[in-house]
């Protein structure tokens, strides 16, 4: 599929990234000082909605965090995903992140591992290459991975929306910076913060931009292993806060992914009932994944690129994004 589409060009950076002093920055690293931690065993642990690698997996914490760009010639995306399984012997852990650009995805981290039980088995934890920067009340403040010569950040900047679902996931949108071989570039990100049982569907969520006039997260866990999923969709438009609970994300135009044996769409018409918000999305890019298992078919786990058009109480506006999506 192509890279690229028509779209408002963001030119918003972050103006007020807060500073750490040198002391701060140590005392940072030690409040998320990796846990102790038995031999890793990318076997033992599963990716994102596979089989628990504990048989007694209490709960399952995600933490979603996704920057995304136009300030370049085409979209820049860096998403990371935490996730942890908690349960009586330990947390089993996962941190992955990826980077598109030029029309390109590029798995560059997976690291899995145990650790020991802890108070705090939500909390993401620095792992080889990956450094964490926290601030006062557990804020994240930057994400830093190295790995020899290649160095990629992300910088926090000035919360722009707060929005909670009734489930207690929690979205947050920030200005935001990434240094990329020495080039920053400004943009949104999103932090999104989910619970859920250890064999609860982790769904499908779309993160959405329109040059400086939109920002939308669209929530269709409670049934996107569907065609049609009831969505929850929150909005920052013009500097108003909205709000749809009853939105439907419908599958337009689906591909074969032969691996997993499974349609996978690649268009979505989004509506909600009382008509004010509607709209489609259609992938640009695509990064997909067959999970494990023995069936006749596989998991699918893919994240896109997408652009469209979105109308809102009437006004059209031309977005762009990143949507995530899973078939258990």
């Amino acid at each position: 599929m192509r890279a690229r589409a028509p779209g408002a060009t963001r030119g918003r950076t972050s103006a007020c990234l807060r500073r750490l002093s040198a002391a701060a920055l140590v005392a940072s690293c030690l409040a998320c000082g990796e846990e102790p931690t038995v031999d890793s065993d990318p076997q033992a642990v599963p990716v994102e909605d596979g089989v628990p690698a504990a048989s007694a997996v209490t709960r399952v914490f995600e933490r979603r965090i996704v920057f995304l760009t136009r300030e370049t010639d085409s979209t820049l995306v860096v998403p990371w995903f935490f996730t942890a399984r908690d349960g009586p012997d330990g947390v089993a852990r996962e941190a992955r992140g990826w980077l598109a650009r030029n029309g390109t995805w590029e798995a560059f981290y997976q690291e899995t591992w145990r650790g020991p039980p802890t108070r705090s088995p939500w909390r993401p934890l620095p792992r080889s290459g990956l450094r964490l920067v926290v601030g006062i009340g557990d804020a994240l403040e930057e994400i830093v991975f190295q790995r020899g010569a290649r160095q990629l950040e992300i910088r926090f900047g000035s919360l722009l929306s707060e929005w909670n679902s009734p489930e207690g996931s929690i979205y947050r949108v920030h200005e935001a910076d990434v240094v990329l071989s020495s080039q920053r570039v400004g943009g949104l990100l999103l932090d999104m913060s989910r619970t859920r049982p250890p064999g609860g569907f982790s769904g499908d969520w779309a993160f959405l931009v329109s040059g400086d006039s939109l920002e939308m997260v669209v929530d269709a866990s409670r049934a996107s292993e569907q065609p049609d999923s009831t969505a929850s969709v929150w909005a920052r438009v013009d500097f108003r806060q909205l709000r749809w609970n009853d939105a439907v994300m419908a599958w337009e135009e689906t591909r074969a992914f032969e691996r997993s044996r499974r349609e996978v769409p690649v268009a979505w018409r989004i509506r909600s009932a009382d008509g004010s918000l509607e709209g489609t999305l259609s992938a640009e890019t695509t990064e997909v994944e067959a999970g494990p298992g023995s069936g006749a078919r596989l998991p699918v786990y893919a994240l896109f690129e997408v652009s469209g058009t979105l109308v809102v109480e009437g006004a059209p506006f031309p977005v762009e994004g990143v949507l995530r999506h899973v078939q258990p």
